[in-house]
């Protein structure tokens, strides 16, 4: 199954529809008319997926001379790989991507070297060309790996999430949620998890370029409201939505049927969610975070919000040309202090 090229609704594309994240109807029907456009949840899947088959078996990995280019390049040059497309396409990818504006100033020759980087944009396009038929590695990616996989092993509870056979990995599920308007049909690729009757205990991997106590949010109570005091990723990409997300994915496997949100508040198996959050710059410092009922009962909520959107949209589409959210779903105003 070809996870990537499936139309449906994932985790990421719900921040698509989300006011609180930019996201707006028309937002949302451009990324799933366009699904190339999921490249944001395919890096992140994909780090995740290298760090678990690295920590498995390092040796099926090889490793080249390239060094990346600087820059925004190396993306460019990753989804021309990802499209098929020649090299000499690198101009017309850049500007497509960038616009004319670009470098306006310069000559086209200087926008050329720019773009070759002194040799070392080929160098990366045929050193991902080479790893389309195996996993390759730069030698600052190797460094990376090694780092970061003697980090998490030398954890005995990260590496019994990461080795037992309790756990399946990489796990797709395809699964619908019935809202009040219609179905939505989804699509979750899980790092790892194990379904019984008993726990849906789902472990998720985060790298990070940032210290790894930064994933907590931090907080301080004014009023009967908390103000988050650093800019935690775990607010600003909200993963306890995308952990909600997988939740409802698993449970439609444990249940075997099409869900809704009076599912996800049944007295059903104990559910554990674990992040394994790992520095990608050393010392590749290692932690294990466990995430709250609270925090899971605030994404059941925003997915159930969604979803519902999504659906209403859906329903509505001849009619309202995707162009305006549902009454319900009034357009924040937002106090500037």
């Amino acid at each position: 199954m070809d996870y990537f090229s499936i139309k449906r609704t994932s985790s990421s594309s719900l921040k698509q529809i989300d006011i609180e994240s930019g996201g707006s109807p028309l937002k949302y029907k451009d990324y799933m008319d366009n699904i190339d456009n999921e490249s944001e949840e395919t890096t992140s899947l994909y780090r995740g997926s290298m760090i678990h088959k690295y920590c498995e078996d390092p040796d099926s990995f090889k490793v080249s001379e390239c060094e990346k280019p600087s820059g925004s390049i190396p993306g460019i040059i990753e989804a021309m790989v990802q499209a098929g497309s020649e090299f000499t396409d690198i101009s017309l990818q850049y500007y497509n991507t960038y616009g004319p504006n670009l470098y306006a100033s310069w000559s086209r020759e200087k926008r050329i070297a720019k773009l070759r980087d002194g040799g070392k944009s080929e160098d990366y396009y045929n050193h991902l060309m080479l790893g389309k038929e195996s996993v390759i590695l730069t030698k600052a990616e190797k460094q990376m790996m090694d780092g970061v996989r003697e980090s998490l092993m030398s954890n005995d509870q990260i590496k019994h999430f990461l080795t037992s056979d309790e756990f399946e990995s990489e796990k797709d599920i395809l699964w619908e949620y019935n809202s009040e308007y219609g179905v939505v049909e989804c699509k979750s690729r899980l790092d790892k998890v194990k379904i019984t009757e008993d726990v849906i205990h789902i472990v998720d991997i985060k790298s990070t370029s940032l210290p790894v106590r930064n994933f907590k949010p931090e907080y301080v109570e004014v009023g009967n409201k908390r103000i988050y005091t650093n800019k935690s990723a775990f607010i600003y990409y909200k993963y306890y939505r995308q952990m909600t997300f997988y939740y409802l994915a698993a449970l439609s496997v444990l249940l075997n049927k099409r869900i809704n949100i009076e599912d996800a508040h049944q007295n059903l198996p104990k559910i554990i969610v674990n992040f394994i959050v790992v520095e990608t710059n050393p010392h590749y410092e290692s932690m294990v975070y466990n995430l709250s009922l609270d925090w899971l009962y605030r994404g059941i909520d925003e997915c159930e919000k969604l979803l519902g959107e999504i659906s209403w949209q859906h329903k509505n589409e001849n009619t309202n040309k995707w162009k305006l959210f549902r009454k319900e779903t009034h357009t924040p105003i937002i106090d500037i202090p």
